[in-house]
């Protein structure tokens, strides 16, 4: 609270969002902008796209106002729209989607082993990660980049919210198996790792 007045939800910032009234838009922006963009960098790898994608995101979501009916879903809808942009992105170029982790992330420790030691870590997890399907790989994304909610997520993909929180726990269940399988120096196979408790 600043001034005794409070931030705006995205409910009701939405409600007042229109074409004739931008301020209500620029909250939506200045909230999302940042995860957006980092939700499309992290799927195309390549700054310029990302900025042109972003983009284009806020401007479909700005001229699709008068069509806006999911009051108080901003993040669903604009994640549904950079979703879409991302795979028209790879559609036209006809390219493979990519997973990588991202290795200029703080650092754990401060001296070079420790730096080495974390860059190691994390190609092996980008590694285990770029071996599941592109879908599995999405729910990663837009729960640990984009850092939607597990609701939010459900609407992105059309499936329940439930059914989201127990695929991305699976999921992560999963790539610990296949880490420790991957430490004993074991050839990791498809379904080698998953578990089902």
């Amino acid at each position: 609270m600043r001034d005794g007045q409070r931030e705006a939800t995205d409910e009701e910032t939405m409600d007042i969002a229109n074409p004739a009234d931008p301020e209500a838009f620029t909250r939506i922006y200045r909230r999302y902008v940042t995860p957006v963009y980092s939700y499309i960098y992290h799927r195309v790898r390549n700054r310029s796209d990302a900025e042109d994608l972003t983009a284009q995101v806020f401007t479909e979501a700005f001229a699709g106002l008068d069509r806006y009916e999911e009051r108080g879903k901003a993040a669903a809808w604009l994640f549904s729209i950079a979703r879409h942009k991302v795979v028209d992105h790879y559609r036209s170029r006809r390219v493979e989607l990519p997973f990588d982790e991202v290795l200029d992330s703080p650092l754990d420790g401060s001296g070079p082993e420790a730096r080495v030691l974390r860059r190691e870590r994390l190609a092996k997890l980008a590694q285990l990660v770029a071996s599941l399907e592109w879908e599995k790989q999405e729910l990663l994304q837009l729960r640990f980049v984009a850092e939607l909610t597990y609701r939010e997520i459900s609407e992105v993909v059309g499936s329940s919210e439930a059914a989201v929180k127990k695929a991305i726990y699976r999921l992560l269940d999963q790539l610990r198996g296949r880490w420790a399988i991957a430490d004993l120096k074991v050839p990791v196979k498809s379904d080698q790792g998953a578990s089902d408790e």
